[in-house]
């Protein structure tokens, strides 16, 4: 608990009234804000109105308590919701009592510690989680929050059972902790989230954007003969992982050119067989599920940068862009041409379950490989967010390009179609965001600056 004592009996007592004055000068000005937003509305009553905007969201990893503590101690920095019982409020420490996430500077002004799987950790509420505080606190989301709210008591109860949004931040001073975005209690779920497609082209003023599933064709003027344009088709279809899975198949087997298949089929497996298989060079399509035990990461050792393939019906070698080994000790090697895997690829964490589809590749130098077509994360399915948007973009004179998760796609190579030997380019980004209903002053009002 935060409490000012009158008369500090030693220089450790001292320094942290002088840190609590600070954070508390600090938070004050920050929530002058909110509590004058709140005072306005009141005052002004019907005049006030709400607007609603869209919020970017983080895209959260869905992980045990075990696995967020294990790449805290790697001191991993990543999005996460983790479910755990609240334990009690615990001191901030000057060590991170500034946090840098992103380039971005938080100040931590509470923390709390949360505890499961036989480990626990520390959450830090920076003073811009808002929402985190009035649930921290209890505070009603009709009173304005205001600095005295550090020196209450909580309103979460030890053995309580919480939701925790956040981004690791790493582990000090003997602790692992998390930055938390936000509390919920059990039962409350997060705010849904949506997707929308951005499309853009050089020298175009905005993107244009695709709000939904469908169809949708885009005349895009062409960079090298002026007056002309190219149609580009973009499809969205709106996939849970089980129709995913069943369109990467058909998707696969045409990339690869395998003869007379209309979708690349895959046996289910254990670990464990996929690894036997893999140690004896048996070249078999497998599906099976494992936990991520080590990245390999971006620049894999020469032996398994490349990865024998099929493309075209012809055996080829690809380029591997990403690798990591599973608990099973198989090494799964993410080809490179293939964007949204490596994306998918890269977040994966130490210690989270995955399904992996893709073809045994057999030993290359001491490790057992497999080259993969799909990444799943069973955790994120049981939660309810395994679902995503499947986009193709067909473009005159070139292979249609595929992507299928969140990130930004630049699209090269598109041939012009009025200028022989000129190629065009689209940016293509697939985003997230919830919306917020934000209330706004009276006009006229003069709000108080923070």
């Amino acid at each position: 608990m935060y409490h000012l004592k009158a008369q500090p009996q030693n220089n450790a007592d001292w320094e942290q009234a002088m840190r609590t004055i600070k954070l508390a000068a600090i938070l004050m000005a920050v929530l002058a804000v909110a509590a004058w937003r709140t005072a306005s509305a009141q005052e002004a009553g019907a005049r006030g109105t709400v607007a609603t905007v869209k919020a970017p969201v983080k895209h959260y990893k869905v992980l045990p308590l075990a696995s967020v503590y294990r790449a805290a101690l790697d001191n991993i920095q990543a999005d996460v919701r983790l479910h755990a019982a609240f334990r009690g409020r615990t001191t901030v420490a000057d060590a991170v009592s500034r946090v840098t996430v992103a380039n971005v500077e938080y100040l931590v002004v509470a923390a709390f510690r949360v505890e499961g799987d036989r480990v626990s950790l520390v959450c830090l509420v920076p003073d811009s989680s808002l929402e985190a505080l009035r649930t921290l606190f209890g505070v009603p989301a009709d009173r304005p929050l205001t600095v005295d709210v550090l020196n209450w008591p909580t309103a979460l109860n030890a053995g309580q059972e919480i939701t925790v949004e956040g981004t690791i931040v790493g582990a000090a001073v003997g602790e692992k902790f998390v930055l938390v975005d936000s509390v919920l209690r059990g039962g409350e779920v997060p705010a849904p989230t949506y997707r929308e497609l951005q499309v853009t082209w050089p020298g175009a003023q905005q993107p244009q954007v695709i709000a939904g599933p469908g169809t949708v064709t885009l005349n895009v003027p062409c960079a090298h003969a002026q007056g002309k344009t190219a149609s580009a088709k973009v499809t969205v279809q709106a996939a849970t992982p089980a129709v995913l899975m069943a369109e990467l198949a058909r998707i696969t087997a045409e990339r690869e050119g395998l003869p007379g298949a209309v979708a690349k089929t895959y046996g289910s497996y254990s670990a464990g067989a996929v690894y036997r298989h893999a140690t004896q060079n048996n070249r078999i399509n497998m599906d099976f599920t494992d936990s991520v035990s080590r990245l390999i990461g971006l620049a894999p050792p020469i032996e398994i940068a490349t990865a024998p393939a099929l493309r075209g019906g012809m055996p080829v070698s690809v380029r591997v862009g990403y690798a990591f080994r599973t608990t099973g000790d198989i090494v799964c090697l993410v080809p490179a041409d293939d964007a949204t895997l490596v994306g998918r690829a890269i977040r994966t964490l130490p210690g989270e379950e995955v399904r992996i589809r893709g073809t045994i590749t057999g030993r290359q130098g001491a490790s057992a490989c497999m080259l993969v077509d799909y990444i799943g994360f069973p955790g994120q399915e049981a939660a309810g967010e395994g679902d995503t948007w499947l986009v193709t973009i067909e473009w005159p004179g070139s292979a249609p390009r595929v992507f299928w998760d969140y990130g930004l796609y630049d699209l090269v190579g598109l041939p012009c179609p009025d200028s022989p030997g000129q190629f065009e380019m689209l940016r293509v980004q697939m985003v997230g965001y919830k919306l917020l209903e934000v209330e706004l002053p009276p006009e006229g009002a003069a709000p108080v600056a923070p």
